[in-house]
């Protein structure tokens, strides 16, 4: 092969020099390294921060304490160990007679069980689910962070320190930490950054294969978080569009742009959610055996909390509770609360990047 002019499987990573000999392609393969490196990072660093946390704190081996608390300690480990009987001892999948009389599962499986990350107890024996949790978390808060990184590598020019503090900032902020206890909520934290950049590329050049699996992937994990992606997707998309300058959203000069990038992102929505039907629809024939009617919902909207007090919520340590009169976590850096009304101060920064990151946040 080397002594070949024919391509060869190595053909589209080396190129040929003038003497005949074959070289790497130092460029893609220099950023395919700084890629990785940034990954595991960004991988590492809020993984190994919530476990010395956790060692704080107590938990086992450092104490006699666990990572179960409040419902996933009533609820979900029990639900994680049926997972596993599943998975191990054959049991079933649909239909499961440890409900109160028997009950289907499936509607069980699709709001708790969903998570890829699930499957991690299927490697623990049963008396160390408490260790399997633990590990879920500690996976998912590292992940977090490397889909943050991998964000930040692909759009931001930043040394690899900036990006790892800001990866860390994202993966251990009040949301993630605090509902450890609703761990499958977080799954939809992993694919966010990865669902802008996808929107991005979508924009830019048309590509829909990465934003049509993450987003597919927000909604199989968790279809409560899922249904919220959507709407996120739905409002970041004509933000987005349109604080982008022309060239920047349509570098080929393609004609009657914004129809067909609008055309895509929803053909690619629809795949998305057609692909996640494969629990979507389990999931209302479950309910409808009677939880759709257990409330009248009211869609009325009305204000639940001052909005001030979101600001204070943006501080280190600001914990109510999460009981529905609780609000919301948000906390992500005291740092991103300082710095935020720099950028609209800031004259470098365009005037409809401005008003659309403003209306994204209002």
């Amino acid at each position: 092969m080397f002594g070949s002019n024919r391509p060869g499987l190595l053909s589209g990573i080396f190129t040929r020099n003038r003497d005949g000999l074959l070289k790497a392609d130092d460029k893609k393969a220099g950023a395919d390294v700084k890629l990785g490196r940034t990954l595991i990072f960004c991988f590492a660093v809020p993984f190994l921060s919530m476990y010395l946390i956790y060692a704080i704190l107590g938990v086992w081996p450092f104490g006699d304490k666990s990572v179960l608390v409040l419902d996933l300690n009533a609820q979900y480990v029990y639900y994680l160990d049926k997972l596993r009987g599943i998975l191990l001892d054959g049991e079933s999948f649909i239909y499961s007679f440890n409900r109160n009389l028997g009950g289907e599962f499936l509607g069980i499986f699709a709001y708790y069980l969903s998570s890829p990350f699930s499957l991690i107890v299927a490697l623990f024996p049963k008396e160390s689910m408490t260790e399997a949790v633990r590990l879920i978390l500690l996976l998912k808060t590292g992940c977090c962070g490397m889909a943050f990184g991998f964000f930040l590598r692909k759009t931001r020019n930043m040394k690899l320190s900036q990006m790892v503090m800001f990866s860390t900032m994202y993966a251990l902020c009040s949301f993630a930490v605090v509902m450890q206890h609703n761990h499958m909520w977080i799954d939809n934290m992993i694919a966010l950054p990865l669902i802008i950049y996808a929107m991005d590329e979508l924009i830019r050049r048309g590509r829909f294969i990465m934003y049509t699996i993450v987003l597919a992937y927000a909604v199989i994990s968790n279809f409560y978080i899922g249904y919220m992606m959507c709407l996120f997707v739905l409002m970041w998309y004509f933000a987005r569009y349109f604080m982008l300058t022309k060239k920047e959203r349509n570098p080929e000069g393609k004609k009657h742009h914004f129809l067909k990038t609008t055309g895509i992102i929803l053909g690619a929505s629809v795949l998305a959610l057609g692909i996640s039907a494969v629990i979507i629809l389990p999931t209302y024939y479950s309910l409808s055996f009677g939880k759709l009617t257990f409330s009248t919902p009211d869609y009325t909207p009305k204000l639940l909390f001052d909005y001030a007090d979101i600001l204070a919520k943006s501080y280190f340590g600001a914990f109510d509770t999460v009981r529905p009169e609780g609000t919301p976590f948000i906390f992500c850096g005291t740092a991103a609360l300082v710095l935020a009304p720099l950028y609209f101060f800031s004259r470098r920064i365009p005037l409809r990047r401005k008003i659309g990151f403003g209306s994204v946040i209002l």
